[in-house]
């Protein structure tokens, strides 16, 4: 999973807000099954949002 710097600003803008975590929470059970096939493992909302925190330390 790749996310560009404009990518990456919006997760940070809506994972800063309790709605927008749900909001997140939400997108990423309706993408599991996707997102588990598109990459083959299964993905859960940690394994996501660690790779967020990843990211922005990378790219800050």
């Amino acid at each position: 999973m790749t996310l560009d710097h404009g990518e990456l600003k919006r997760l940070r803008e809506c994972a800063s807000t309790r709605l927008g975590r749900s909001s997140i929470a939400r997108s990423l059970d309706s993408h599991r099954e996707f997102l588990a096939a598109r990459m083959g493992q299964a993905f859960d909302e940690m394994e996501i949002f660690a790779q967020i925190v990843v990211l922005d330390e990378n790219a800050g």
